[in-house]
């Protein structure tokens, strides 16, 4: 638990945005879904409330809360083994124990949620506690300890959709025993507890407390169903968007890369892991793979036909649910069936070595020390390499830096020692619903500048920066180029839109670049910039081989402090312009524009290639005729020693996927249409 406050390197989006919901409970605003979290639940958060309550430091708080939950996971898989291979005896059931909680304390897997401040970490004890409540009841008969297990499986839906599938292992099992598919060796299974109802009494313990642990969820979702249709969905191997229309193939990588986990590969997201460190070493993951076959080879067992359940059922959210391949957050609820495996091995080898030196009498201890000592060389070397890999290569390394939004906590400080008149502004992908950026946000300091979000839809960027300008000096334009995928400047305003009203109604003064990407600084009117479109457009009408129809232009000077629709420009200046497109055939591909600034005799001074997209960034083969023109929007830095005179914008299209531009109706076979002259004046 040491460190916590700069292991991992920064407070990541997705702890900040937790972070930022806790607030908001201890300031007395209550709910069951987070409001900034998309299909997230207040659970986690009610829990951190109470920490940020004891300890006040939230970014500490948070993460000492998951460590210190986390770490009852230990006991918890010890306490479990004693339980489940209880017809083997207590002191073999006891080694079980003490194999996979040491398993559990040296794992890197383990190690790396346990200091997240995120609901993830918690899912390990969330479902030990509620399996060793299972067992209570199926070892002791008691109902209570079903009903127990209920609420404690109801609090896990709450912190990962995926234990939803965690009643079904249970059920299952119960049903298992309760027609002697699996036996009880030691004549406490729920049949002999129960009678013939044991089944029905098991079930109805569980339902119950699961039911009331979920009243709240289930009354939220059975107001908003597609939420919970939706919760976990999006990354559905089924979806066309997931399986790029080969369903079966992906479901088959998704399988073997998960499987591969266990010895081989590893999950390449470094907010989740070491990239590509697998979750099981190879020394464990044979182990894991013996301990499975193993399982296999005495299914009937009531311990190895637990595990076996256990691990098929609860991988499939990471199976069926491939966003990327293998997935250890995950997996999470599996990690402690996983090392409870490699212990069932380890026990069967301990238990041969003890058969061994039964026969060959005076050497038994020197073979039973043998055998301890290569199991604790095991798990030394495997708590080394852990420590090893998350504090020496993980945690000091860019990358991690960069998956825990350590560019965000730079740009937030930027942020805070600047001057209050100034606003930087962060576009936000028009695809989402708007948000706070909740790092900047947590970060905030009284005092400095202050930052926001804007909604890059066309038709309203004009109207949100005469908002969240109004009396300013300065703006800074922030393009974020790592971070969170709706603030990537590639994805939230691929036009540039922002860029572009600023500099038509401000005067850029300077690019600066940080870490996470570049900020361009804007000097405003005095009076405050009044932003909208041109008022004068030129009509040209022009048809791109009945596919593409240029409807009009408008043409200015962007180096002034206002809106200035003059084509009259000097050497140095920047122009802008704006092109209204339509489409006359809807089977089209997605053409990109070429504009080129031609002089006198027709040569190339300066050109600029965009790809065609509309307001909701969709390319030009996913248009639609409607009403309202694509807008296309361009800036045009001239040279500063372009001669004077007059000079000519003409713009074609073409496919990229055959290089050949579109003919222009009516031109004898110009790809290229003149569309206006453009005066440059030296003082």
């Amino acid at each position: 638990m040491q460190r916590l406050e700069v292991v991992p390197p920064s407070f990541s989006y997705a702890e900040a945005a937790r972070a930022l919901a806790t607030t908001g409970i201890l300031a007395g605003h209550h709910a069951v879904m987070a409001e900034n979290i998309r299909g997230v639940t207040m659970l986690f958060m009610y829990a951190n409330a109470v920490a940020v309550s004891l300890l006040g430091d939230r970014l500490v708080a948070q993460r000492l809360l998951v460590a210190f939950l986390s770490v009852l996971a230990i006991p918890l898989v010890y306490a479990l083994c004693r339980r489940l291979f209880g017809s083997l005896g207590r002191r073999r059931a006891g080694t079980i124990g003490v194999f996979a909680a040491l398993g559990l304390a040296t794992s890197y897997w383990h190690l790396h949620f346990s200091r997240v401040g995120t609901e993830s970490g918690l899912i390990p004890t969330v479902v030990l506690l509620g399996l060793v409540l299972f067992w209570e009841g199926v070892r002791g008969g008691r109902i209570l300890s079903f009903v127990l297990c209920g609420i404690s499986v109801g609090a896990g839906i709450y912190l990962d959709s995926g234990l939803q599938l965690l009643p079904i292992v249970l059920l299952l099992f119960a049903f298992c025993l309760r027609f002697g598919v699996v036996r009880s060796e030691d004549g406490a299974g729920l049949a002999p507890v129960f009678g013939g109802r044991a089944l029905i009494v098991a079930s109805a313990g569980i339902l119950a407390g699961t039911v009331v642990a979920c009243a709240p969820l289930a009354v939220y979702f059975a107001g908003q169903p597609a939420e919970w249709l939706r919760r976990g969905s999006e990354a559905f191997f089924l979806r066309p968007g997931v399986n790029h229309g080969a369903p079966l193939s992906t479901l088959w990588h998704s399988v073997t890369g998960t499987l591969l986990t266990f010895g081989w590969t590893g999950d390449p997201a470094a907010a989740a892991n070491l990239p590509g460190r697998p979750a099981l070493g190879v020394v464990l993951g044979a182990l894991f793979w013996v301990g499975v076959v193993l399982c296999i080879i005495r299914p009937r067992r009531a311990g190895n036909a637990f595990c076996l359940l256990w691990l098929a059922v609860m991988m499939l959210p990471a199976v069926l649910v491939p966003d990327r391949v293998p997935n250890h957050a995950s997996l999470l609820a599996v990690s402690p069936v996983a090392y409870i495996l490699i212990a069932v091995a380890l026990e069967s080898v301990w238990q041969g070595i003890r058969r061994l030196d039964a026969r060959v009498g005076g050497e038994s201890r020197l073979l039973a020390l043998l055998g301890v000592t290569v199991v604790g060389v095991l798990y030394v070397a495997t708590g080394l390499a852990t420590v090893s890999d998350y504090f020496g290569r993980w945690a000091p390394g860019e990358v991690a830096l960069a998956a825990f939004d350590g560019p965000d906590r730079e740009l937030a400080a930027l942020i805070a020692r600047d001057d209050p008149q100034t606003i930087y502004l962060l576009p936000y992908d028009v695809l989402w619903s708007a948000q706070p950026h909740v790092v900047l946000e947590f970060y905030h300091e009284p005092g400095g500048a202050s930052a926001v979000t804007v909604h890059v839809n066309e038709l309203e960027v004009p109207w949100q920066l005469d908002q969240v300008l109004a009396g300013k000096s300065r703006a800074k334009l922030v393009e974020m180029a790592v971070g969170r995928a709706e603030f990537l400047a590639a994805n939230a305003d691929p036009k540039h839109l922002l860029r572009f009203y600023l500099d038509q109604h401000g005067r850029l003064l300077s690019t600066t670049r940080y870490a996470g990407g570049e900020i361009f600084e804007y000097e405003l009117p005095v009076d405050g910039p009044a932003f909208q479109l041109p008022l004068q457009f030129l009509g040209h009408g022009v048809a791109y081989d009945r596919q593409l129809w240029l409807q009009s232009s408008a043409l200015g000077n962007a180096s002034r402090a206002q809106l200035d629709e003059s084509a009259v420009l000097a050497p140095g200046d920047t122009a802008w312009l704006i092109l209204q497109w339509d489409i006359l055939n809807p089977n089209l591909d997605d053409y990109v524009a070429h504009l080129r600034l031609l002089d006198a005799a027709g040569d190339i001074v300066l050109q600029e290639e965009r790809l065609l997209l509309d307001d909701v960034h969709e390319p030009s083969s996913r248009w639609v005729k409607r009403d309202v023109a694509v807008l296309d929007f361009y800036l045009l830095a001239l040279p500063a020693d372009l001669p004077s005179g007059t000079y000519t914008l003409a713009i074609g299209v073409y496919s990229p996927a055959t290089g050949e531009y579109l003919p222009i109706q009516g031109e004898g076979g110009a790809t290229f249409h003149r569309m206006r002259d453009l005066e440059i004046a030296t003082e």
